[in-house]
């Protein structure tokens, strides 16, 4: 049987079919939403293919790069499975994990979401690597600011399975600038001289001018000691070559209600004032290096406070790298 609609009869029928989507099969064909469970079938398997096409069309336009200066990028995983309601519909133990990124700037969401087989490193490293890119910071004029930043993985073991840390030597090869840019950190082998990943000659600009190290004021008293180790280790790397150290300890609005309630009052807090001090004897690291921030993770919009103690901790990073190159 073949039907015939007009254009405006079309989407009228495809918007009642969307909207028929929460309900079961048998309400749909009771409203008149269509004539068949085959049809139903059909339809939701056009619209399937439809939605999949445009969104292989919009990343491909848009790319969907993520992250930027003033975008937080939340990562997870979650595992869904076909559920029956009412005792009706196919059974069916198949599962699928679903890793996402997304990206939160100002009023602005920007969702990534892949089906992934595994979540070990080697499936879940190459969807970072192709969606998560570093900006440089503008001037405001069109350029850029004299400084760049960059990041790798932390130094503990992530939820993931199989997930593992980076490895200290890596941390210390780029350090000294021996480190290409774009390499994928290997969890498992070290960069060693003579990979083609490996810059032997490294010039200034590719030696870190200031070493930053991020600690969760909220996990100070759980962190692993060989964590701890091979910060020290690192450290005393960096010490031994001269270069400046700040610490950022970073989500103090939730060890202390005060502070959440106003962040003015962060440096007149006793126990932001306790971390840090737990945070100088843990890491080894002096109390005037230490910065307390607070993270942005559910606000639509930046605010002073926030940005404040942000931009005090960034002032003195860049003060410090520009004596360690004045110095050099």
């Amino acid at each position: 049987m073949t039907w015939h609609f007009s254009i405006a009869e079309s989407k009228n029928q495809t918007g009642k079919f969307a909207q028929g989507l929460r309900l079961r099969q048998v309400d749909m064909l009771q409203e008149g939403i269509t004539r068949s469970s085959a049809t139903l079938s059909k339809l939701a398997s056009k619209l399937r293919k439809v939605c999949k096409s445009a969104m292989k069309r919009m990343r491909r336009a848009k790319k969907q790069k993520i992250g930027s200066p003033r975008e937080v990028v939340m990562i997870d995983e979650s595992k869904f499975g076909h559920k029956r309601k009412y005792s009706q519909g196919r059974s069916s133990n198949r599962k699928s994990w679903v890793f996402g990124m997304l990206g939160v700037q100002a009023h602005e969401r920007r969702p990534v979401l892949r089906i992934v087989k595994r979540r070990s490193k080697r499936h879940l490293m190459p969807i970072l690597k192709n969606y998560y890119k570093t900006y440089k910071i503008g001037n405001g004029n069109g350029g850029f600011l004299p400084f760049v930043m960059n990041d790798i993985m932390g130094l503990e073991k992530k939820d993931f399975k199989d997930f593992q840390r980076v490895q200290t030597a890596d941390v210390i090869s780029a350090l000294l600038g021996h480190v290409k840019e774009g390499y994928e950190f290997n969890p498992v082998t070290p960069l060693k001289k003579g990979d083609s990943n490996y810059v032997s000659n490294p010039s200034p600009d590719d030696k870190v001018h200031c070493l930053v190290t991020v600690v969760s004021a909220n996990s100070l008293s759980l962190m692993d000691q060989s964590v701890i180790n091979k910060m020290k280790t690192v450290k005393e790397r960096a010490n031994g070559i001269d270069i400046p150290q700040i610490v950022l300890l970073t989500k103090i609005d939730e060890v202390c209600p005060l502070v959440k309630q106003d962040l003015k009052k962060t440096y007149t807090s006793k126990k932001i004032q306790e971390k840090i001090t737990e945070c100088s004897n843990v890491i080894g690291a002096p109390v005037k290096s230490i910065f307390p921030v607070k993270n942005y993770c559910y606000e639509s919009d930046t605010n002073d406070p926030t940005d404040i103690l942000i931009m005090l901790a960034l002032r003195h990073i860049i003060s410090a790298a520009n004596d360690y190159v004045a110095s050099l």
